[in-house]
């Protein structure tokens, strides 16, 4: 019995060899002997690469066109994985193409996502010459949640501390103590409410009169503005009369006016003497106008 059960372990032994060797032929059939068919590529990723193994398949718009050949922590910086991949020589990796991690499931099995690429951009390998063109990569969809989780559960704890600082027993106190002093103001408002009318009356009239004030202001400004317009207009003509007088021509011609208005002053006096006699002889004899005859005075032949 014990002899049968070793020759068991050995079969078994032996068929997990030969599948182990099957399953190396495979892959040496479908990848190792066709190096010419496959471009080496590198790429970085900073974020866990969890699910991700040699051999996992590299995908192109949900088609199989390559697998990952090693991965491992950077050499030169270990914040981030350098993972070397192959695919297919005729698979479009253009300048403009990046690599994301995605995965079957939200545990699933890891493997690389080639995307982007335009039509009009030139392809990778013709730009980068080195053995191993780098792609680029971009965070996948279950990384940037994450980050975005950590960065939403960081904002909650700094919520719930203030809500907590917030309602703590000394501001439930204060907040009780402000709604206690508004209750008393409102009720000392409610019992003075006359006066608060009487007052709010008080200030309109005030209101009315400060208005009917400023008018009346306005108004005496505007007369006094008339009054200073005209008396610069007094002051310019005053002006001009005594620059006029000044002059020597203007002077004659008013010594001039004088002594002519005093000859007809001289004129006018002997005018009413002559006046006065006249009515004087008028009412002493009233007919002599009429019949008394005045002497003529003598011509110049007659003065002998």
């Amino acid at each position: 019995m014990e002899r049968n059960a070793n020759f068991i372990f050995v079969g078994v032994i032996a068929l997990f060899g030969l599948i182990s060797l099957g399953v190396f032929a495979f892959w040496l059939g479908k990848y190792g002997s066709n190096e010419d068919k496959f471009q080496s590529y590198r790429t970085y990723v900073s974020e866990s690469v969890a699910g991700l193994k040699a051999s996992s398949p590299v995908r192109l718009k949900g088609i199989d066109v390559g697998f990952v050949e090693e991965v491992r922590i950077d050499g030169e910086n270990p914040e981030r994985i350098q993972i070397d991949f192959k695919v297919e020589k005729n698979t479009p990796i253009k300048t403009d193409s990046i690599i994301v991690l995605n995965s079957q499931g939200i545990a699933g099995i890891g493997y690389l996502e080639i995307k982007g690429g335009t039509n009009g951009s030139p392809f990778l390998s013709a730009v980068d010459k080195s053995e191993r063109p780098v792609l680029l990569s971009k965070p996948s969809m279950i990384s940037v949640i994450t980050d975005k989780a950590e960065l939403i559960l960081s904002h909650i704890d700094k919520t719930v501390l203030k809500i907590d600082q917030l309602v703590s027993e000394r501001n439930i106190q204060n907040t009780t103590t402000s709604l206690e002093n508004l209750s008393l103001i409102s009720s000392e408002l409610k019992n003075n409410r006359h006066d608060i009318t009487s007052l709010v009356k008080g200030a309109i009239v005030l209101e009315e009169n400060t208005n009917q004030t400023l008018k009346d202001f306005s108004s005496v400004a505007q007369k006094s503005d008339t009054v200073l317009e005209e008396t610069k207009a007094l002051a310019k003509e005053s002006t001009e009369l005594i620059r006029e007088i000044k002059k020597a021509d203007s002077v004659g011609k008013l010594n001039a006016t004088i002594e002519n208005s005093n000859q007809a002053i001289e004129e006018g006096k002997e005018l009413i003497r002559e006046g006065k006699v006249l009515i004087k002889s008028l009412q002493e004899s009233p007919s002599d106008l009429l019949f008394k005859s005045k002497p003529s005075k003598p011509g110049p032949d007659e003065l002998d």
